[in-house]
């Protein structure tokens, strides 16, 4: 095995024209030691369609892996999924190739498959960070999920939305249409209502799968036409065509909601808040435990009590935020007590 971080973009051809390159860049510039590898255990990492410079989950999964490598000294092949096509089979090479013992992987895309893998694998180990399923009670013994409680941080978005909206119109944006994201639109129109009996919510879904996190130019059309409908304001959940919504709220000088991560940066003036996720501490002992021999499988749901999701406000807009940032923390104490 090559004492080298291989990190492989993936790139598939869809509307826009992506093509397939390999990067392999020098250990000693990442500051990665690899005197002493132990080539007894092997990470494959999966990172999800924003990729692992996306300031997300990605990224801190990135850098979780990176500290423990420098304590545990395993192999580490890192690998950038963007194409539908692509991702069985790479799931599907690493769980085959004898030097891999833990396969990591980023987002609910990547749940079935690992699912699938772990089943037909039992000798290998692997996580799903940002894990989905409908059916957690048939999970294999030999795949841990982490679930982020996605559903009850949208509470959170709709009281940001219903406080800020002077239409009484709100909108949102969702990556699908699956049982995950509708989840999050009840509990959404459930934080508007809140704090907004007046206010009607608009929904729209980029598509019907996981194209639907990936299509920038989309989200701006689907945002665009919400707004000249009399949004005021739109939450997404929608990955890269998220990043489609903020463009629009910002050429329509109107405002949006982030998910995942602090996202004012894409637009500081249009962005409201964001709702962020912290996996660290979670997934750090979860990759531990593989290593150490101490790996249990089964399903691990986090949420706000935990520390593991939150909201930021963004400080450069004109939107006073004294009374939305008091209303947000007494919503958040109702949630972590299961209040609301």
């Amino acid at each position: 095995m090559l004492k080298s971080l291989i990190i492989t973009f993936l790139f598939s051809v869809f509307a826009i024209q992506f093509y397939s390159c390999e990067w392999k860049p020098d250990p000693e510039e990442l500051g990665i030691d690899t005197t002493n590898v132990d080539n007894q255990f092997g990470v494959g990492l999966l990172y999800g369609l924003s990729g692992p410079a996306d300031g997300g989950l990605n990224q801190q999964a990135q850098n979780v892996i990176m500290k423990l490598r420098a304590v545990h000294s395993f192999e580490l092949e890192a690998v950038s999924i963007f194409g539908e096509n692509e991702r069985y089979s790479i799931v599907s090479g690493m769980a085959n190739s004898p030097d891999k013992d833990l396969i990591i992987g980023v987002g609910p895309e990547f749940s079935s498959v690992l699912d699938t893998m772990a089943r037909l694998h039992p000798d290998k180990k692997f996580i799903c960070l940002d894990y989905y399923s409908v059916n957690f009670d048939n999970m294999p013994p030999n795949l841990f999920g982490i679930r982020f409680a996605d559903d009850k941080a949208a509470v959170l978005a709709g009281v940001m939305a219903g406080m800020v909206t002077k239409t009484n119109k709100v909108g949102f944006i969702g990556g699908d249409n699956s049982t995950r994201i509708q989840g999050i639109v009840k509990e959404y129109r459930n934080g508007v209502s809140s704090v907004n009996g007046n206010a009607t919510v608009s929904v729209m879904y980029v598509d019907t799968n996981i194209m639907g996190y990936k299509d920038e130019q989309k989200g701006i059309k689907l945002a665009d036409s919400l707004y000249k409908s009399g949004v005021d304001i739109i939450y997404h959940t929608a990955g890269v065509s998220g990043v489609g919504v903020i463009k629009s709220a910002e050429k329509n000088s109107k405002y949006a909601i982030g998910f995942g991560r602090d996202e004012s940066f894409i637009a500081p003036g249009a962005v409201v808040g964001s709702i962020e996720k912290y996996c660290n501490t979670y997934l750090s002992d979860a990759v531990e435990k593989a290593i150490l021999g101490n790996f249990k499988g089964g399903i691990l749901i986090i949420g706000i009590g935990d520390g593991a999701i939150g909201y930021r406000l963004n400080e450069n807009t004109k939107i006073p935020l004294d009374n939305l940032r008091k209303k947000l923390e007494e919503t958040k104490t109702k949630l972590i007590k299961n209040i609301i």
